[in-house]
């Protein structure tokens, strides 16, 4: 099953390679604009809000009526296949902005100013080289990684420990990973005028299937005088939003594995708490892998949850 996603994803690569140079054709010159690659709604979306006029955004379908509602006049939705119109709009760029990884960058990157906000933290779970899920990667396949990071200028993390992980998980040198936590602060930032108790239940990307119902319906048992809002990963929902603007009128933040337990604490005034289900936390550990020695030092309130 592997090597026929290994073959897919080669032939992928080939068709958008094709693409790029026919691409090339069309963009003899740069137009010194900014490109967003934005596949959430976090980070990427507070530096649109700061820097709307001067951005040609790319996002994902369900997010396009977010960024333009933030000011962004150029405002794209991915294409599956046919990215004529992105590698276009990359190759005339001067500077490339983007939140997640992006398979191609290294097709577009040449001579090109890449910053990677990325969309959350390396603090808890593993990530890069350093997670099981690159273990059974080809020697072809971890090579394109590998060209893709090399292509950043510079990575935007919130803290010295976190920049250590990330320089390790990608391969990364100290000039490439920058403490800068700005958009992490000001989008954490409380407002004061609460309207209602509300409590956030924002769970980690999981790659598998998970019963997040069932931890809301618990979460509302267990704090009846609170509003429980579910906010799952974008990933895993096509609902968009903006999870620190919801956190902003929100009193307690539970989630499990997210590092937004880390940038709560560090920069809010929440009540935060770590839901731990014990059968869960194993079957995580085992397909994503968690740095425990850099979050045991951390004195977070648990929830213990057993399935019935």
């Amino acid at each position: 099953m592997q090597a026929i996603k290994e073959v897919m994803l080669w032939g992928m690569t080939q068709f958008v390679a094709l693409q790029g140079i026919l691409a090339r054709l069309f963009s003899k010159r740069t137009n010194g604009k900014c490109v967003l690659l934005a596949n959430h709604y976090n980070n990427a979306a507070m530096y649109a809000k700061a820097h709307a006029d001067t951005l040609v955004v790319f996002t994902k379908p369900e997010l396009v009526a977010k960024y333009q509602a933030l000011g962004c006049k150029e405002v794209y939705s991915y294409r599956r296949f046919w990215l004529f119109v992105e590698l276009v709009a990359l190759l005339q760029a001067t500077h490339i902005v983007l939140d997640d990884y992006y398979p191609y960058l290294y097709l577009v990157a040449s001579n090109k100013d890449v910053t990677n906000l990325w969309h959350a933290n390396a603090i808890y779970k593993k990530i890069g080289f350093a997670s099981p899920l690159y273990a059974n990667r080809s020697r072809i396949s971890i090579n394109r990684y590998k060209r893709n990071f090399a292509c950043y200028d510079r990575f935007l993390v919130y803290s010295e420990i976190e920049q250590a992980i990330v320089m390790s998980s990608l391969a990364l040198s100290s000039d490439c990973v920058i403490v800068d936590a700005s958009y992490y602060h000001s989008s954490l930032e409380k407002q004061q005028d609460k309207v209602k108790k509300k409590l956030v239940y924002a769970p980690t990307f999981r790659p598998y299937a998970y019963d997040y119902d069932a931890i809301a319906s618990f979460l509302k048992t267990r704090f009846p005088d609170y509003e429980v809002v579910a906010c799952l990963h974008p990933s895993m929902s096509k609902h968009a939003y903006n999870v620190y603007e919801v956190l902003r009128d929100a009193e307690i933040l539970v989630s499990d594995y997210s590092a937004l337990l880390f940038e709560a604490l560090r920069f809010s005034q929440l009540r935060v708490y770590q839901m731990i289900d014990t059968q869960d936390l194993v079957t995580y550990e085992k397909m994503v892998g968690l740095n425990h020695i850099y979050t045991e030092s951390y004195d977070i309130p648990t929830l213990q949850y057993k399935k019935v």
